[in-house]
């Protein structure tokens, strides 16, 4: 019963299978046992986010923090509930502190969501990514960074994420969560809806776009 890894284990476990109220309980264990212990609190988390429980969530990654501060990206992680809350001020300061720590492909989406939340606080989020973007070849995501800079269209963006090849799948995910977000800019939730929903349905479970899929989903309603 004081074998914190496996309480932690088993908790990740749990999420992977979508339990995510037994893994909260898993983890209440192992937190019990070690209340220093980073990566509870951090699966933890994960767990309250599976369930749309944003204060939750931000609470244990404000704990991540805490104990772990060079721990970069759970800053993308924290920014991520902040702007599905609402935050994005909050979310933009947490992009861009998490963003000199993480691999290249992370920062790819790190510099999105940076767009994102600049935008959604009335800031001008395209300097930044413009400055990103001139520095990175055309690969996926680039076509989600071209819409966003307003060099694309939606149409386009499916037809790229569509391309047959072994990540169509994880890009079609991509592209209805982004091309979703990017409605939601622009208050069009009637667009932006159904875009979610598929978001929701189809997208791996190990992308993060499906979790913050499943957030969105309860925010607007199915």
């Amino acid at each position: 019963p004081k074998n914190v890894r496996a309480w932690i284990g088993r908790g990740m476990a749990r999420i992977w299978v979508g339990d995510s109220r037994g893994a909260i309980k898993d983890l209440d264990h192992a937190i019990a046992v070690d209340p220093d212990i980073p990566p509870a609190y951090l699966e933890r988390a994960t767990a309250y986010m599976h369930l749309g429980k944003l204060d939750s969530a931000l609470a244990d990654y404000d704990k991540v923090v805490e104990l772990s501060p060079s721990y970069s990206r759970v800053l993308y992680e924290r920014g991520v509930a902040r702007f599905l809350k609402g935050d994005a001020k909050g979310a933009a300061d947490d992009f861009t502190q998490a963003d000199p720590e993480m691999d290249a492909q992370e920062k790819d989406y790190v510099a999105i969501m940076l767009y994102l939340a600049r935008t959604r606080a009335g800031q001008d989020g395209k300097p930044a990514l413009s400055a990103y973007v001139a520095k990175r070849d055309k690969t996926w995501p680039y076509p989600v960074m071209e819409l966003l800079l307003g060099q694309s269209t939606p149409e386009k963006l499916m037809q790229e994420a569509g391309k047959p090849g072994a990540e169509q799948k994880g890009n079609e995910c991509e592209a209805n969560y982004y091309l979703a977000e990017w409605y939601l800019l622009k208050d069009d939730k009637a667009h932006a809806r159904p875009l979610i929903r598929k978001a929701a349905d189809s997208c791996p479970k190990d992308f993060d776009e499906y979790t913050h899929a499943h957030v969105r989903l309860m925010q607007l309603g199915k």
